[in-house]
């Protein structure tokens, strides 16, 4: 009976584990979507996208460091299943006001969440028992480093795409990165500071499409046009696809057009006076303030 019951918490564990991997995955997934969405639309997603994300990750970690604790029938396994099944509970009632379900497809997720917390739970106090009855392995079994290990393994395997930044992208280039990198095409002589809609910021007027800022210019260069840019919005619509600058203040917007032609004068220098040109901004203006201009 004490083998049988050993080799069930094991397919338990491995279990487990294939699931924490399977939750950073789509943790993962989640964020490279947010971040092709404000490529498309050039709006940053809301911060609670981000704190969704971050519980996943430590949800998923949680629950694949215990499968591989409870794989190797370690004591660890007991305080790793408490984080996992904790974190979800925490997770559930946060969702709860944050992401309230508004659809019926909504809501069937939102019920398969509950029902795999709940199973999660089951599968918690089974290895709690198992601890009270004495199957497990001491605190100190060097088979318990499997554990972190395995949280490692789950953090690398994902992690570039968890922690990716589009730098080095314009447009809707967010391929997988294991796509080939093209050959350096000619280098930028001459260019026009002007966001348009699909994420492009600054156009070469030899080529039509949008500079690789981070290929073009050094670092600084590069970043201050970036964070220029996010002034910058655009409709999901790719019929009309609307594009306007948007402020919290007329003082605000003068200054933003100040960093512009800043930021002209910089590519000047780089590029020669009649290689450049711009800024140019949409034809709307919005406030999400009182304007003082």
């Amino acid at each position: 009976m004490t083998d049988l019951a050993g080799v069930l918490l094991r397919l338990l564990g491995g279990f487990y584990v294939f699931a924490g991997l399977a939750a950073m995955r789509a943790a993962a997934a989640d964020r490279m979507m947010d971040l092709m969405l404000s490529a498309i639309t050039l709006k940053p997603q809301p911060p609670r996208e981000a704190q969704r994300r971050i519980l996943w990750v430590i949800s998923a970690l949680a629950i694949g460091m215990g499968g591989a604790a409870l794989v190797v029938l370690s004591i660890w396994a007991i305080p790793l299943f408490a984080a996992g099944l904790a974190t979800q509970a925490f997770y559930l009632a946060w969702a709860r006001g944050a992401y309230p379900p508004e659809t019926p497809d909504e809501e069937k997720g939102r019920r398969q969440t509950i029902n795999a917390a709940l199973l999660y739970a089951v599968a918690t106090a089974a290895v709690a028992a198992a601890g009270w009855a004495g199957l497990f392995n001491p605190w100190t079994d060097p088979w318990a480093l499997i554990a972190p290990a395995t949280g490692l393994f789950i953090a690398a395997t994902v992690g570039q795409h968890l922690f990716w930044t589009p730098r080095k992208q314009t447009g809707f280039d967010l391929g997988p990165d294991d796509e080939p990198e093209p050959a350096p095409g000619p280098p930028v002589r001459r260019v026009r500071l002007e966001p348009s809609w699909g994420g492009v910021f600054l156009v070469d007027l030899d080529t039509g499409f949008g500079v690789d800022l981070w290929d073009a210019f050094d670092n600084a260069l590069a970043d201050r046009i970036y964070h220029w840019s996010l002034a910058f919005h655009a409709s999901e619509d790719e019929q009309d696809q609307q594009i306007w600058a948007q402020f919290a203040s007329g003082t605000e917007a003068a200054a933003h057009r100040r960093e512009g032609e800043a930021i002209i004068s910089e590519l000047a220098a780089v590029l020669g006076p009649d290689n450049v040109e711009g800024p140019i901004y949409p034809a709307e203006t919005r406030f999400t303030g009182p304007s003082d201009l």
